[in-house]
């Protein structure tokens, strides 16, 4: 047999323990301790070249024992690695304290899912819930910044980019105009019509007027730009909750429209310009249950005069 942890010598004082007996006082599977083994992370003192069989010692049981914790903690494989190999009390504390901010994230998903099975177990339709409003908004100033967003990376990039757009024109932007962030309007979501896939986005906040010095269309104030959009006819709906089920409005307008003797094919919501308003979002809101978001297809002269 051969010596595979050289810091430790079989003798009288530390008894050679067989894989299976080692596994059943460690509570650690005979499949795990093979495993542990193969990357580094616990090595058997002894291991037989010909049967494979592993021995332990008692001098292992509190390494085990660690690792066993970490395990139960869900701490990643390759972070117990690094944390067995440097005991400084800094690294413990990183890797703990990064470990707890993922578990938390995961926990207010969870949060939120929960409350969506509460929802659709006291309502089974839940698209049953919305209003539909018909509206004339006019034209407005808006501050925005250029998006190109994918199907995947939508819900990833709207966080993200709220914040930069709070940031830089609630805050600087405000600045400049003299008013508060708050008191500015909730920003919005502007989609261009994007059949091919790339959806063309502004992210927007309207203005009553542009910085001092600047012309619509041609002030940038860093990547933020400025124009005045176009007013029109649209038709809208509110949703309350999470971002992820938004989409839920588009279904609900799409049914109305066909409902009112439109065509399917006239219905497709990538085919219209359309604003998300987020009224309630996580700038002034902790909690998902708690955003609030109106979806407005902008519609042709000729849709709006079949409806009004």
């Amino acid at each position: 047999m051969s010596i595979k942890n050289k810091n430790i010598r079989a003798s009288s004082h530390f008894p050679l323990i067989p894989i299976g007996r080692f596994s059943r006082l460690t509570l650690l599977t005979i499949k795990a301790l093979r495993f542990y083994d193969q990357i580094g992370l616990l090595c058997p003192v002894l291991a037989d070249p010909e049967t494979g069989y592993r021995y332990y010692t008692v001098d292992q049981f509190e390494e085990a024992e660690r690792i066993r914790q970490l395990r139960l903690l869900e701490l990643p494989i390759e972070s117990i690695l690094e944390l067995m190999k440097d005991s400084q009390t800094p690294l413990w504390k990183a890797k703990l304290l990064q470990h707890q901010s993922k578990l938390q994230a995961e926990h207010h998903k969870l949060e939120r899912i929960l409350l969506e099975i509460r929802s659709m177990i006291e309502e089974p339709n839940p698209l049953s819930r919305y209003v539909i409003e018909l509206k004339t908004v006019p034209e407005r100033l808006v501050a925005y910044l250029p998006l190109h967003l994918t199907l995947e990376n939508i819900e990833s990039e709207r966080s993200r980019v709220f914040e930069e757009l709070w940031q830089t024109l609630g805050q600087t932007l405000g600045q400049t105009l003299g008013v508060s962030a708050e008191a500015l309007e909730p920003p919005f979501f502007h989609f261009s019509p994007h059949t091919l896939g790339e959806m063309r986005v502004e992210a927007c906040i309207c203005l009553e007027q542009l910085p001092d010095g600047s012309s619509s269309g041609s002030s940038t104030l860093g990547r933020v730009r400025f124009k005045t959009l176009a007013g029109g006819h649209f038709i809208s709906t509110v949703h309350t909750g999470d971002y992820r089920y938004v989409l839920g409005c588009h279904e609900v307008i799409a049914r109305f429209l066909r409902g009112k003797g439109f065509a399917p094919e006239e219905v497709l919501y990538d085919e219209y310009h359309i604003r998300e308003q987020y009224i309630r979002g996580p700038w002034n809101t902790d909690h998902a249950q708690n955003y609030l978001t109106e979806v407005m297809w902008q519609l042709p002269s000729t849709h709006w005069k079949r409806l009004v």
